[in-house]
């Protein structure tokens, strides 16, 4: 027969409500009970960018170092690009067209004022590349015409199926301006 669980003592009785009380609020955002701070409840509910959103534009790339690119890079035709970054813009997808290459990545406007971008292509039929760009945005530009500065980093690295390719990576700061 299992054992009988003792009474409350009449001392203690006051205190259960209290005592749940605080329970609750401790879990409150752990799964146990209202979603707490943070969390989504409304599954249709996605980020957006609602300050210094204006980004999309053509920008003038230039590069702070234009020296030749390493050897490897060079065999496989590879060179620095020229641009114009042209940017587009949907809530907080930013897509670029650089040079024929496309690119995407998030954007969340103000206060963060930055943005990652990532795309690859095809340099040959065995031989491919991954291209990233990097992006602080000064100042928030809140109209199309705002005049922007992108100031990051342009990375390309190559990836191959054969194992005697040449390998290509390089990284280089940059500005664009619209």
């Amino acid at each position: 027969m299992p054992a009988e669980t003792p009474p409350i003592p009449h001392v203690l009785k006051p205190l259960r409500i209290p005592l749940l009380l605080g329970l609750g609020m401790m879990t409150m955002g752990s799964g146990l009970g209202n979603p707490g701070c943070g969390s989504q409840t409304d599954s249709d509910s996605s980020p957006t960018c609602v300050s210094g959103c204006a980004i999309e534009g053509t920008y003038r790339l230039q590069f702070e170092d234009t020296s030749t690119l390493p050897a490897d890079c060079m065999a496989l035709g590879l060179t620095l690009p020229n641009g114009p970054l042209v940017l587009t813009f949907a809530n907080t997808l930013v897509e670029a067209t650089l040079e024929g290459d496309e690119l995407s990545g998030a954007y969340y406007g103000e206060p963060g004022l930055r943005f990652s971008l990532s795309g690859s292509r095809d340099i040959s039929e065995k031989i491919g590349s991954l291209l990233e760009m990097t992006a602080s945005v000064s100042p928030a530009p809140q109209t199309a015409t705002t005049p922007v500065t992108l100031q990051g980093t342009f990375k390309l690295t190559t990836f191959s199926s054969e194992s005697n390719s040449p390998g290509c990576a390089y990284t280089r700061r940059y500005t664009a301006t619209r």
